[in-house]
């Protein structure tokens, strides 16, 4: 994840015009937040956008950009509602669909196989 952030990520952001001058502080808070699991993996580049942008901290990126993460109970509330609305998918145990939506809602909140795990503990219950 850190090498990845400090390749990918740096290079996708300055293709998009924005600073990457990070200092190792600011490195250093984000990746706490990730270990954390204050804010998710998927999280970094809109953290580190907002950063470079506002010229803020992290902590108040993090604020700013709502992409605190969610608990695993909070996770559950938001896949029992899309149950709900997409009963026929659950009934087809149609995980990939499913899926597709739960990410909708919770993309960069919390970590894709978190998601995947819960989901089909979830689906298997429903």
């Amino acid at each position: 994840m850190v090498a990845s952030t400090l390749t990918s990520t740096t290079v996708s952001l300055r293709r998009k015009g924005i600073d990457t001058d990070f200092s190792e502080k600011e490195y250093n808070e984000l990746f706490s937040s990730v270990n954390s699991k204050t804010i998710s993996k998927e999280a970094i580049q809109d953290i580190l956008e907002i950063v470079s942008k506002d010229k803020i901290s992290v902590k108040e990126a993090i604020k700013k950009s709502g992409l605190k993460s969610l608990t695993e109970n909070d996770l559950r509330e938001i896949i029992k509602k899309i149950f709900k609305k997409y009963s026929k998918l659950v009934k087809e145990k149609k995980t990939s669909a499913l899926m597709g939506e739960v990410m909708k809602e919770v993309r960069g909140k919390i970590d894709g196989k978190v998601v995947s795990k819960v989901l089909n503990e979830e689906l298997k219950k429903a």
